[in-house]
C-alpha cells in the first residue's frame, strides 16, 4: 500500500508544480510589460477588415479606435479585446489615419473629405467646420503647445494653427510642388517639424517658416512613409521609407541604412515603446530592435506568414500591451490567462517527466527482496 501512496505523492507534486510554473508565466507575461512577457500575438474578432490605421486614447489607454481605407471604424473600450463597429459618415469616404488629441479628447479621423471629429470617442462625428478641406493625410501637435498644430494635405499644402484650429496659415516655402506627405512630427521642443514626404525627409524651422530637404544618405528620390525622433539620444532619427529603414545621427544632416539592410522591406510605421525597443511594422510583419535600428529580428508569433503590418500602438495598463494593424487587429503579449499551445507544451513535458519518475519509482519498489541466507542453512 505504501508504494501506490509514494506514487500519487510524486504525481501530486509534480502537478504542483506544474501549476506553479503556469501562474508564474502568467503573471509575468501579466506584469512584466511589452518586453518582459513571453506570450505571442492575439487577433481580434476583425479578422479580414484590413485594418490600415489604428489609435489609443493617451488618457484612457484601454481605448482603442482602428479603421480601414474604406472608411470602417472599429472601436474598443477594453483593450482591443472586443470590437464594436461605429459609422464614421453617412456617405462613402475613405480614411487615411486615426489620432486622438493629446488630451484624450477630440478623436479625429483624417480623410478625402476634410477632418472629421469626435468627442464621444467616435460615438459621433462631425466635420471640423474650419480645418483644411480636401484630402487630409496627417495632423500632429505641438508637445509643449497642443494648440499649435499642423496638418498636411494632398492638393493644397501644408497648413499651421496657432490657435487650436480656428485659423490656419500655408506653410509650403521650400516644398516642391506636388509631394505628397505621409507623416509629420514635432521635436521635443515643438521648434521644428519633421514631415516624410515622396521625395525624403524635410524639416520645417518655425521661425524662417521654410523647409529645408535633408537626404544626403538616402537614395534619389525615395518615398519616406514616417519619421520618428528617438528619445534615448539627443540627434538620433528614425526613417522608415518605402524601400529600407535609415537612421542619423545628427538630427538628419546624414543618413546611413542599418547593419542589417531592410532594402527589400517597406517600413510602414515606427514605435519607440521605451529606451530599448524600437519596432518597426512592415510588409513582412513586425521587426524589433534592441540597439537603436542598428541590427533587426523578427518579433514574436502569432502574426500570419509575411502580414502586412501598417500601424503600431502601445497601451492598456501600463502600455504594457503592443498593437498592431494589419488584416486584422493583434496584441502582444495578449490575456495573460490565455492557454497557447506554446505555453502548454512545457507543461504537459513537465508533467509527462512526473508520470514517468513515479512508474519508475513505483517499479523500483515492486521488485522482489533477494534476502541472503543465514550461513547455518548453507548446505
Amino acid at each position: 500500500m505504501l508504494a501506490p501512496l509514494r506514487n500519487i505523492r510524486s504525481l501530486s507534486c509534480g502537478l504542483l508544480l506544474c501549476v506553479c510554473l503556469l501562474a508564474f508565466s502568467s503573471c509575468a507575461t501579466a506584469s512584466g510589460g511589452i518586453l518582459g512577457g513571453n506570450g505571442e500575438w492575439q487577433g481580434s474578432d476583425l479578422a479580414g477588415r484590413h485594418i490600415r490605421t489604428l489609435a489609443v486614447n493617451p488618457t484612457h489607454l484601454d481605448q482603442l479606435v482602428a479603421g480601414n481605407e474604406h472608411g470602417q471604424l472599429f472601436i474598443s473600450a477594453d483593450a482591443g479585446l472586443h470590437w464594436k463597429e461605429q459609422a464614421l459618415a453617412s456617405a462613402p469616404i475613405t480614411l487615411s489615419t486615426l489620432i486622438y488629441h493629446p488630451s484624450g479628447d477630440p478623436l479625429y479621423a483624417l480623410t478625402n473629405q476634410g477632418i472629421m471629429r469626435s468627442t464621444d470617442n467616435g460615438a459621433h462625428w462631425d466635420l471640423w467646420p474650419t480645418a483644411p478641406r480636401g484630402s487630409v493625410m496627417a495632423l500632429s501637435f505641438s508637445p509643449n503647445d497642443p494648440k499649435q498644430m499642423i496638418v498636411a494635405t494632398m492638393q493644397q499644402g501644408i497648413f499651421t494653427s496657432q490657435d487650436a484650429g480656428e485659423t490656419w496659415s500655408a506653410e509650403n516655402s521650400g516644398l516642391p510642388a506636388g509631394m505628397t506627405i505621409s507623416g509629420l512630427t514635432y521635436d521635443s521642443g515643438g521648434n521644428q517639424v519633421w514631415a516624410a514626404t515622396s521625395q525624403g525627409v524635410y524639416r520645417l524651422d518655425r521661425v524662417q517658416r521654410t523647409w529645408t530637404a535633408l537626404n544626403t544618405g538616402l537614395p534619389a528620390g525615395l518615398a519616406i512613409n514616417c519619421v520618428q525622433l528617438a528619445s534615448s539620444q539627443q540627434g538620433l532619427i528614425y526613417a522608415g521609407a518605402q524601400r529600407g529603414f535609415y537612421r542619423s545621427t545628427d538630427a538628419g544632416q546624414h543618413w546611413v541604412s542599418s547593419k542589417d539592410s531592410l532594402a527589400g522591406t517597406s517600413v510602414w510605421s515606427l514605435l519607440e515603446s521605451d529606451t530599448v525597443s524600437l519596432y518597426a511594422g512592415t510588409n513582412v510583419g513586425v521587426l524589433q530592435s534592441r540597439d537603436g535600428g542598428e541590427t533587426w529580428s523578427g518579433f514574436a508569433h502569432g502574426l500570419p506568414m509575411k502580414e502586412p503590418v501598417y500601424a503600431l500602438a502601445s497601451g492598456a495598463d501600463a502600455n504594457n500591451q503592443l498593437f498592431a494593424a494589419a488584416n486584422n487587429v493583434y496584441r502582444y503579449p495578449g490575456t495573460s490567462g490565455d492557454l497557447t499551445l506554446s505555453r502548454l507544451l512545457p507543461i504537459l513535458l513537465i508533467v509527462g517527466f512526473f508520470v514517468l519518475l513515479s512508474l519508475l519509482i513505483g517499479r523500483k519498489r515492486r521488485r522482489p527482496v533477494q534476502l541472503k541466507k543465514a550461513p547455518d542453512e548453507v548446505k
